[in-house]
């Protein structure tokens, strides 16, 4: 091979290999915005401003967008443009279905498996969750939503991803913290908000309980029962037609301002 063939195929993966960063870079900056709900269901993502935030050009990000739209976060619409989604009824099923798989599972390996300085994290996690929920329920709140919702959701989020690293398996860790974007869709209070963050740490405090206690049965058991019961709230709600109201009401203001 010549010298220049050499230095051009140097050139062309050290590129792909910028590429592929910057691609990465762009798919967890659109991640956390969906995450943090500055993007929320039905609203438009614009290329052109994402690279500007970025500081990079528009074919990473395009990149990153289409990975989305193959895991399901993100829709394309012809002649309007690309909108965060909001997933049908089977969809929501299917993902609460695999996160119990999951999260059953990895609840059941933590019990059997985990070291004392995993359970300590879970342990500190929920600890973390149960100030925030007395906090909570000493401002009286109606609904959750700036600064305390975030606060709720990382710690929830948190708490589960703890039990899967406990668990010591990556693959597994991937695959949920990829299932729990979709958590950022929903807003399910159904029930009065100080009743719901006690049942949800009530909840949580089950599943630490019996990987303390090394059950792994009761463990996965516990973890099941928790994500089915949001799956319940989530169908629940789904079938008000709010999520769908929301998310083409979204769209049709944009296109209306296009006009």
């Amino acid at each position: 091979m010549c010298i220049l063939s050499v230095y051009t195929a140097s050139v062309f993966a050290w590129r792909s290999k910028m590429l592929t960063t910057l691609r990465e870079k762009a798919y967890f900056h659109i991640r956390n915005k969906i995450q943090h709900r500055e993007l929320t269901a039905g609203n438009r993502l614009e290329e052109l401003k994402l690279a500007k935030e970025l500081g990079i050009s528009r074919v990473p990000v395009r990149e990153a967008i289409l990975q989305l739209e193959s895991e399901g976060i993100l829709c394309q619409i012809p002649r309007v443009g690309t909108f965060v989604k909001v997933p049908c009824r089977d969809e929501i099923r299917e993902w609460c279905e695999l996160r119990s798989a999951l999260e059953g599972f990895a609840a059941e390996k933590a019990a059997l498996e985990a070291t004392p300085q995993a359970i300590e994290v879970i342990t500190s996690v929920h600890r973390r969750m149960l100030q925030l929920a007395r906090q909570i329920r000493a401002e009286g709140l109606t609904k959750l939503e700036g600064t305390l919702m975030k606060e709720w959701q990382q710690v929830d989020l948190d708490f589960h991803m703890a039990v899967v690293h406990a668990a010591r398996n990556q693959s597994a860790e991937k695959l949920v913290s990829n299932l729990h974007i979709m958590d950022m869709f929903f807003e399910v209070t159904p029930e009065p908000i100080p009743l719901m963050v006690s049942r949800v740490c009530r909840e949580h405090g089950t599943v630490l309980r019996a990987i303390r206690q090394h059950d792994p049965e009761a463990a996965r058991k516990s973890m099941v029962a928790q994500i089915m019961s949001v799956l319940e709230l989530l169908l629940d709600d789904y079938s008000t037609g709010r999520f769908k109201a929301n998310y083409w009401n979204n769209i049709q203001t944009y296109t209306a301002t296009r006009k």
